[in-house]
């Protein structure tokens, strides 16, 4: 009897633990996010954006960036290590050349060194001062620009959640997406106006009808 019990509290942990993706780690402080991700960028110019989404200003003191299975330290570069409520940081690989890069970038940037992150995707991670993994994830592939986290309070770390910018990146700022798809054709008469569609937002139409044809019988001159 007490072997039934045991087997089914067993199958029961297990069940649970399969309902988390296996590329998702629970998070010591979920507060900071990792929301985007410059891996297309060349040899020293690559850089990993965070976010904080909690309500309360984050100290990265001692914290790491996990990448290649390898402990990257971080060194706040400009600024102290704190990460503001609502902030964009960004974790660089050359915090000089980001600046030349993006120079109206400004939040917190925090200087650490990789070799390189691959284009094709990879694991990466944020650890706190204890050690302990906030975040830890396989990306997507992104070859051309950067890869965006589209709704920031979510877990989920496949093509439903992330996306490759249209045209560059977002780095310091709200991500933005592009649908990727034709418009709907109008009314008969009618324009289409597209609407951008913006972070944890969808994309709409906005539809501008003409009046069908002869509606009006007597015309001014």
């Amino acid at each position: 009897m007490v072997r039934i019990k045991l087997f089914l509290i067993l199958a029961f942990v297990g069940g649970f633990f399969n309902l988390f993706p296996a590329n998702f780690s629970l998070a010591a402080n979920s507060d900071i996010i990792i929301s985007e991700i410059g891996a297309y960028a060349t040899s020293t110019h690559e850089w990993v954006e965070i976010f904080n989404k909690g309500s309360e200003p984050v100290d990265l003191t001692n914290w790491k960036f996990w990448e290649n299975s390898t402990n990257h330290g971080l060194t706040a570069s400009g600024t102290d290590a704190i990460v503001a409520v609502g902030e964009y940081a960004a974790i660089v690989q050359d915090a000089g050349q980001f600046r030349q890069d993006n120079p109206a970038f400004g939040g917190s940037i925090f200087d650490s060194s990789w070799s390189s992150l691959n284009e094709s995707g990879e694991e990466i991670g944020l650890k706190d001062a204890g050690g302990n993994f906030v975040e830890k994830f396989v990306y997507i592939s992104a070859p051309n620009f950067s890869l965006q986290k589209r709704d920031l309070t979510l877990n989920d770390y496949t093509v439903a959640n992330w996306a490759e910018h249209a045209g560059g990146n977002t780095a310091g700022a709200a991500n933005v997406f592009s649908t990727g798809t034709t418009p709907t054709p109008p009314p008969q008469g009618g324009e289409t106006t597209p609407v951008a569609q913006t972070s944890g937002g969808s994309a709409s139409q906005i539809i501008l009808e003409s009046p069908p044809q002869n509606l009006f019988a007597i015309k001014i001159n």
